[in-house]
């Protein structure tokens, strides 16, 4: 699916709306060569490949002011993971994912109109759990205010041709680096 063509009243640009629309299989959401302002993150499912047009040319980038104190749980990531159907809710033990991709793009956390926020928000550029199978290629993170990239009991991940610049802009000096791993197999 292309992700502009679900852009109408969307808070996504018509991503997460794309994203949904697969079938439960997953698939390909192909975004444009512009920059989208989703208020919200936007949640990959297993078997989900989130496609750019390139580096510098397809950015999803926070909008103003979109990560604020009183969100739920891990609700501050540019992309984040979780089961379809539970948009908000970060994959588990219990409920893992498998098989998600991101490639061409960049995540733009925006993190100098993000104002009070705190941890338990995850301002990260892209946050995964339980993932078996996690892809990212020719992406760049920039401008969080937490890790850009965070991912905890992943396994199988593929890291290729990626970056993260201007990441841990805040004064929490707990959580400041270009990628954190926990609990993580077969890293490549």
């Amino acid at each position: 699916g292309l992700g502009d063509d679900f852009a109408a009243n969307s808070v996504t640009g018509g991503i997460q709306e794309a994203i949904d629309d697969l079938p439960s299989a997953g698939g390909r959401v192909v975004c444009s060569g512009k920059t989208y302002s989703p208020s919200t993150a936007i949640w990959l499912h297993s078997g989900v490949h989130l496609q750019g047009a390139g580096v510098g040319e397809t950015i999803i980038q926070r909008s103003s002011n979109s990560i604020i104190n009183g969100g739920a749980a891990n609700s501050g990531a540019v992309v984040a993971c979780g089961p379809k159907g539970s948009n908000g809710t970060v994959f588990s033990s219990g409920s893992a994912g498998s098989n998600i991709s991101i490639t061409n793009l960049t995540l733009d956390g925006n993190q100098s109109t993000q104002s009070g926020t705190t941890a338990a928000l995850g301002p990260v550029g892209i946050h995964a759990r339980w993932v078996t199978g996690f892809f990212v290629n020719n992406v760049k993170v920039i401008n969080t205010l937490q890790t850009g990239y965070y991912l905890s009991n992943c396994h199988d991940i593929h890291l290729t041709n990626f970056s993260a610049d201007t990441v841990g802009q805040w004064s929490t000096s707990s959580d400041r680096n270009a990628i954190s791993l926990h609990n993580a197999d077969n890293s490549t």
